[in-house]
């Protein structure tokens, strides 16, 4: 039955490294299907271009800037000051149109909020920015009304507001938060994190919560923290990103997955083999014992 089940293991293992190892069989070099790479491939410390200097750098305490503009879901100028006051913010930055992590931290964020004790809208508010200067104010609209529409407790219209701005406006507000986001003009997308930032009424950044789904408790704490001015560190920083990468790159998504996977099943026959081992000193040694009292 052992051995059974390490043959398995190591089927799988091959199979999740079959990517790492066909490059040395010439799979993945010039005429394998991947341009621009003439030898080796990147070692998994690699970072693809389409994710460098991309992820969150903790600003706590950190002063928005309240004097830039945006236009909200209405079409009309305002002044990012005049929202953000009175009562702390829950804020995401990310673009209406993206196809990958927004709409599945938006949809966490419903979760969360519906099972908070604090009300949207009197305790709190909710505050999404665009992070693609061409997105329109109407797709905001419309993204606003399904957030709403999402949410089975009544919300007043001014306490969730969506936002397009410049190019300008939008690095102000990234940057004084550490949100680094990467345009791909090929793909057509946002490489950016997915991480909603808690904001105190004064606009400094007083917590981070990462992913796509928030402990309700984690939530609650953290806008309780920020109504009373306080900066709290986060539980956990595994910062999951958003990009599509280039078809030439041999570390593509599912690629690295498997890799993942490998290191996983690797790590895993290690704990088996020993227990086997150790197994079978335990019932050598019983053996042993046994034909020394016979």
């Amino acid at each position: 039955m052992t051995m059974n089940v390490l043959k398995s293991i190591f089927a799988a293992l091959a199979l999740l490294g079959l990517p790492v190892w066909a490059w040395a069989a010439g799979g993945f070099g010039p005429g394998g299907g991947y341009e621009g790479y003439d030898s080796a491939p990147p070692s998994l410390s690699y970072t693809p271009a389409d994710v460098k200097d991309v992820g969150i750098t903790e600003k706590l305490g950190a002063q928005i800037p309240l004097d830039v503009h945006f236009t909200d879901e209405t079409g009309r100028d305002v002044r990012l000051g005049d929202l953000v006051k009175n009562k702390p913010t829950v804020l995401q930055l990310g673009y209406f149109e993206c196809p990958m992590l927004c709409d599945l931290v938006a949809q966490g964020w419903i979760k969360s909020i519906q099972q908070l004790p604090l009300k949207l809208g009197d305790d709190y508010q909710v505050l999404s920015i665009s992070i693609n200067p061409k997105e329109t104010w109407q797709l905001g609209g419309e993204k606003k009304k399904n957030f709403i529409s999402g949410l089975s407790q009544p919300v007043q219209a001014d306490g969730v507001h969506y936002l397009v701005g410049s190019q300008e406006s939008i690095d102000a507000v990234s940057q004084a938060v550490g949100f680094g986001f990467k345009s791909l003009p090929s793909a057509g997308q946002y490489s950016h994190p997915a991480v909603i930032t808690v904001l105190t009424p004064q606009g400094e950044v007083s917590h981070y919560l990462y992913g796509i789904e928030y402990a309700p408790d984690e939530l609650r704490s953290a806008i309780v923290a920020a109504d009373e001015g306080r900066s709290t560190s986060s539980l956990g920083q595994f910062i999951m990103t958003c990009f599509l990468m280039s078809g030439k790159d041999p570390f593509s998504a599912l690629t690295i997955m498997r890799i993942g996977g490998a290191i996983t099943v690797v790590l895993l026959t290690g704990a088996i083999f020993m227990l086997v081992r150790r197994t079978n000193r335990n019932l050598a040694s019983v053996s042993t014992n046994s034909d020394l009292k016979t």
